[in-house]
């Protein structure tokens, strides 16, 4: 089940949201009688994807296509790209479409599909050329430098 809302304040732990709207509050009383309820916080992370990161992205896209690593399914890059999207979408279940857009993409998901491409550069030996750090907002590069320490 699924209520969505906006938050109004956090103090510590404690997380005050007002919902959208409260006519589907008794689902919880029905679903759950014993008023044991146990929720998950999404935040949807209205940030847009950054030129640096859409760059970046497609410079390794580049990169993994120049290197004709993967089979014969890399005859353009933008099926190098689409063979990615469907490889992100595959791990992330819970999402309906990764875009490198402006319009669509946001920094959490590009990100996430950097470091796919980051990972398969890894382990196919595909030299980049360059520092990723630098090409990333604080929080992916952050993310990416502990990703590659552990590899």
């Amino acid at each position: 089940m699924e209520l969505t809302g906006k938050v109004l304040s956090r103090r510590g732990s404690v997380l005050t949201i007002e919902l959208n709207d409260d006519s589907e509050l008794y689902k919880l009383d029905k679903y759950d009688p014993a008023q044991l309820h146990q929720v998950g916080v999404l935040i949807d992370d209205k940030r847009r994807i950054s030129t640096n990161q859409r760059k970046f992205a497609w410079y390794l896209i580049e990169k993994i296509y120049k290197a004709q690593k993967g089979g014969h399914w890399l005859s353009t890059r933008d099926e190098v790209y689409d063979r990615f999207k469907y490889k992100y979408l595959l791990m992330h279940e819970d999402e309906e479409y990764v875009s490198l857009s402006r319009r669509y993409g946001n920094m959490s998901q590009a990100n996430d599909f950097i470091n796919l491409l980051l990972q398969f550069c890894l382990e196919n030996e595909i030299g980049i050329g360059v520092r990723p750090i630098d090409y990333l907002d604080p929080d992916g590069s952050r993310q990416v430098g502990i990703r590659l320490l552990d590899e």
